[in-house]
């Protein structure tokens, strides 16, 4: 039997769980163990409606749920895709599973747009320091985009291990496995992750949390010169996310905004680091012909850094 529970829509107390079995259950001796269920926790006794599920798919239906997407340059297909790959982009092929990072949140997709300009409108940026790190890679998206566009070995830490399987895996599916070293870990307590840094790069898309609580240790292992992408943010986190990287010396140098989301650059000040995506350029488009994130924006400096 496989089991969900959905929070219901304009009424965060109520939520709606779902049971699937193959045969029909006993629905007198289910309604008497949820009643049970329920007086103990105090609450009503919850309706409970039985309703026969037509043959279905699921796997094709999965996959109208996953079209193919392009993000900046990067164009994200999975493996059901028939479609060709459209010209002047860089396919990322993989198929949403487990792991976060199919490209449809715009906290993926704000990173790539970062990437995509730091990897094409800077090359002299990677002279010297040709490491990059991807924390809480996910499915791997992140570290694929940037062993494909930019001269870089990449090393990829998540605390899931499923996780890191899925960045292995689709990374040599991708033909980048050589380049991308991928590990387990609890931040940047990684034990792969020793005498690896500093990193040019970092790139995390996690949580506003944990980006706050991993500033000193992320901020610790960047070079000189490099950057930091912060994501998995919305908007009304930016100040708190901001100000933990200020307290480490670095500035904001761009921010890219995707309806609620938000993705911040930042650098240490005076040093340069190619420009991102403009609000023009912060392009994502579904391409199945559903909304894209265009709900964009790349604002500018806040003041307190120089102008790259």
């Amino acid at each position: 039997m496989a089991v969900a529970s959905f929070e219901v829509a304009g009424d965060p107390a109520f939520w709606l769980v779902e049971a699937t079995s193959e045969r029909k259950p006993d629905l007198f001796a289910l309604s008497l163990k949820l009643a049970v269920l329920a007086r103990a926790c105090g609450i009503a006794d919850p309706d409970l409606v039985a309703e026969h599920v037509p043959a279905t798919d699921w796997l094709a239906k999965a996959y109208q749920g996953f079209p193919a997407r392009r993000v900046g340059r990067f164009f994200i297909y999975g493996s059901h895709w028939q479609g060709p790959v459209p010209w002047a982009t860089v396919p990322i092929t993989l198929d949403a599973a487990l792991a976060f990072g199919s490209g449809e949140h715009e906290s993926t997709q704000g990173c790539l747009l970062a990437i995509d300009a730091l990897a094409s409108r800077g090359k002299g940026w990677w002279r010297g320091r040709r490491r990059t790190l991807d924390m809480g890679a996910g499915s791997g998206i992140l570290s694929i985009a940037l062993a494909k566009t930019a001269p870089v070995a990449v090393d990829a830490v998540d605390i899931s291990a499923d996780s890191v399987a899925s960045v292995t895996a689709n990374a040599r599916r991708n033909g980048v496995g050589r380049r991308v070293h991928a590990g387990w870990g609890d931040g940047m307590r990684a034990s792969h992750l020793r005498g690896r840094s500093p990193y040019r790069l970092i790139v995390a898309n996690i949580l506003a949390r944990p980006l706050t609580a991993l500033a000193p240790a992320l901020v610790g292992r960047l070079d000189k010169r490099g950057a930091v992408v912060l994501s998995g943010l919305v908007r009304w986190q930016e100040a708190r996310v901001l100000a933990s990287y200020r307290d480490q010396g670095l500035v904001l140098r761009r921010r890219i905004r995707l309806n609620a989301w938000s993705t911040l650059v930042l650098a240490r000040p005076g040093r340069r680091v190619p420009p991102t995506a403009r609000a023009d350029h912060a392009l994502a488009v579904c391409w199945h012909g559903d909304t894209g994130a265009n709900d964009s924006s790349a604002d500018q400096n806040d003041g307190t850094a120089a102008r790259p």
